[in-house]
Parts: structure tokens; sequence; C-alpha cells
């Protein structure tokens, strides 16, 4: 099999932990991540309190506060997307994050 991949031009290498914890990308990518669960896991606690009755100015207070918890994840963690999608558009190519 590791013959065939070489005929095909693809190079095999094995996966180490000492390579991935150098790999700026995987950092980031990581990172993005926990922001995204972080603004998630808030948002669905404050959303359970207007599902649970919250009324009047209190629901009010809330939905703002998810909208402001929701901004970081957009921003931040879907940037990686959008610098994906861009890329792909300006080199005149169609990629799954462009498609969204």
């Amino acid at each position: 099999m590791v013959h065939r991949m070489v005929e095909l031009g693809y190079e095999p290498n094995l996966f180490s932990l000492e390579q991935a914890g150098k790999d700026s990308g995987l950092t980031a990518l990581v990172r993005a991540l926990a922001v995204a669960a972080f603004c998630s896991m808030n948002i669905m606690m404050f959303s359970g309190s207007v599902w649970a009755g919250a009324d009047g100015p209190t629901r009010d207070l809330l939905h703002w506060i998810c909208a402001v918890l929701t901004l970081p994840a957009l921003l931040y963690s879907g940037r990686v997307f959008y610098q994906s999608a861009w890329g792909a558009l300006r080199s005149g190519r169609i990629s799954m994050p462009s498609l969204r």
C-alpha cells in the first residue's frame, strides 16, 4: 500500500505527538473550539432560564446576554472557515465553507 501511495505522489509519514505540539494551526483550532464551546454552554444555560418562563425585562436581558456571547463564537471561532472560504473565492474555486 505504501509503495502504491508513493507511485501516486503521496509521501507517507507517521504521526508524532512532538510534531503535533509544535503545530501552531492545531493550537489555533483548539483555542477556537474552546471559545465556541464556552460560549455555547453559556448560551444554553441562559436559554434554559428563558425556556423555564422568564418574562419581561429578565427575558430581554437574557436574550441580549446570549446575543453578546454569540459574537465571539461567530467571529473568533468562525474565522477559520471564513479565511478558507475567502481563499477559495479569491483563487476562483469553490470549497465547503464557501457554499454555506
